[in-house]
């Protein structure tokens, strides 16, 4: 089954983490292998769909039409086994965190000083569509101080600009300015 990557990519001052939210729901742009797509279907982690005539779940299931017998879907998976291919750790239930354990693969876009440029914060295996886009949100991510003050995204106030969402603030323990510049994600097939 296809897996892909959602990648994250901003320049941070003074920013130690970008954080999803934990009720993050993210929104993609998707297309048939017949070239057909649908713009801003929206995946939530936290949802289990069953899948119809299989023991099997997801988190996003459509039909590309009416007549259609097969389910087209996404399935959000263990993040450090589909970077690392294997298939030890499976999918993600309802309630646990996609990409727990290893600090490398927990779903959190860390300083530029730890990564280089994009970083993979989540996976997903896709069966009877392929992801073309996915589209970050003003209110997708919380965002963590270098001191370990937390800016939630409800209270941050992300605003577009030509190179993706920037934010700044003010840090009183840091006694200085926190920023985020060009945040933006692409999805990747791995």
């Amino acid at each position: 089954m296809p897996t892909y990557t959602i990648e994250v990519k901003a320049e941070l001052l003074n920013i130690a983490e970008l954080r999803p939210v934990e009720d993050i729901m993210w929104i993609m742009d998707v297309e048939s292998e017949g070239g057909d797509v649908r713009e801003g279907i929206t995946v939530d982690p936290s949802d289990c769909i069953e899948l119809d005539g299989s023991r099997g779940e997801a988190n996003f299931v459509m039909k590309w039409s009416k007549q259609d017998s097969h389910q087209a879907y996404i399935k959000v998976v263990d993040l450090r086994g589909a970077i690392t291919g294997s298939t030890a750790g499976g999918s993600k239930k309802k309630g646990k965190k996609a990409a727990g354990g290893s600090e490398a693969f927990d779903g959190v876009y860390r300083n530029p000083d730890e990564h280089e440029d994009w970083s993979a914060i989540l996976a997903i295996e896709c069966r009877g569509l392929r992801p073309t886009k996915v589209h970050v949100g003003s209110r997708d991510f919380d965002a963590v101080s270098v001191k370990g003050t937390r800016f939630p995204a409800d209270e941050c106030e992300y605003e577009p600009d030509n190179e993706g969402l920037c934010w700044t603030d003010f840090d009183e323990k840091l006694d200085d300015c926190v920023c985020v510049n060009g945040l933006r994600a692409r999805i990747v097939g791995l």
